[in-house]
């Protein structure tokens, strides 16, 4: 048999790959003014495969969610605190945040969040959140090497008939040994930081990162809306040059939402991209934990029911145009 014919004959085998997921949610409410979630969850594994093995299945139960959210006693301000979702504004017809993004409640941060009522039409919104801490309590070295990535985020959600906008603002205090695992190197690190021989991305042992936005709807023209996200961010400003990542993203997108069966939409992207030097730095935009796409996409790690439904392009430094017909 010739080596064409076992290639013609293993592509036609038929295969049949079956995905399971389970997500569980418990709501624990004494009052209006006093809630707690939880969440367990087994995530996206094929039949045959993982925890879903017959008779040596690994073990695949975690807790996703874990939140108190109540209400300071005879006010509106509601705080949440916890492991919940966080993320940074960002228009709903992109799915998410291209910096910092909670997949629709399926990700999750160990945070603080405060949200002030000043009017009907604006809000102050402001949150802590411990994104990694390598060591936690102890260092496992002297001198004491950074080993946490705490952020600080303030959003002032402002609305109107047919109008939002919100500015908002993330600071990052990032240390140098917080992420020995890379979790976050994608999307921080410049390609100049992999020329460190210390082991450690950075040279200072902690270093800002900033972020700033605007995600901005209108729907007024209803049923045309029409959505913009503007952000710019920094990362490492005050490290080597060749440590350094900043860049922007801007994106705009159209729906018209008069059809009853189908929601088609236009949408476009631009973002700052390298040039030809690693000595000063990454011009893309630092990122955290995206998630982003135009309308419905298998290009980016958007909307996808699982996790391994999308080719996984990274948007940061690209441009594009998208149309889409959603039903």
């Amino acid at each position: 048999m010739s080596g064409s014919s076992v290639s013609a004959r293993m592509s036609a085998t038929p295969r049949l790959t079956i995905w399971q997921r389970l997500r569980l949610r418990s709501d624990f409410v004494a009052n209006e003014n006093l809630k707690f979630r939880f969440g367990m969850r087994i995530d996206d594994e094929a039949w045959g495969h993982g925890y879903l093995t017959a008779a040596n299945p690994t073990v695949a139960i975690e807790p996703y969610l874990a939140y108190l959210q109540f209400k300071f006693p005879g006010t509106d301000i509601e705080l949440t605190a916890g492991y919940q979702p966080l993320s940074v504004p960002h228009t709903e017809v992109f799915y998410d945040s291209i910096v910092l993004a909670a997949d629709d409640g399926d990700q999750s941060s160990a945070a603080l969040h405060v949200n002030i009522p000043v009017s009907e039409n604006l809000s102050v919104q402001a949150a802590y959140g411990r994104l990694l801490s390598a060591n936690r309590t102890y260092q496992q070295t002297t001198p004491q090497v950074g080993d946490a990535f705490d952020v600080y985020q303030l959003a002032l959600p402002v609305t109107a008939d047919g109008f939002a906008a919100t500015p908002w603002g993330l600071v990052g205090v990032y240390g140098k040994g917080a992420d020995p695992d890379g979790l976050f190197n994608a999307g921080l690190l410049s390609a100049g930081s992999y020329l460190n021989t210390t082991g450690y991305p950075y040279k200072d042992n902690q270093n800002a990162m900033w972020w700033g936005g605007l995600a901005l709807t209108v729907e007024a023209l209803d049923p045309v809306k029409f959505y913009a996200d503007a952000i710019y961010g920094d990362a490492a400003p005050g490290d080597r040059e060749r440590n350094r990542r900043r860049g922007y993203f801007i994106d705009a997108g159209i729906t018209y939402s008069g059809f009853d069966w189908m929601l088609p939409g236009l949408f476009g992207w631009v973002a700052s991209g390298e040039d030809s030097s690693l000595s000063n730095g990454s011009e893309r935009l630092p990122v955290i934990t995206p998630k982003w796409g135009p309308g419905t996409s298998f290009l980016f790690d958007c909307d996808q029911e699982f996790g391994n439904n999308s080719i996984g392009v990274d948007p940061t430094g690209t441009w594009g145009l998208a149309a889409s017909l959603r039903a």
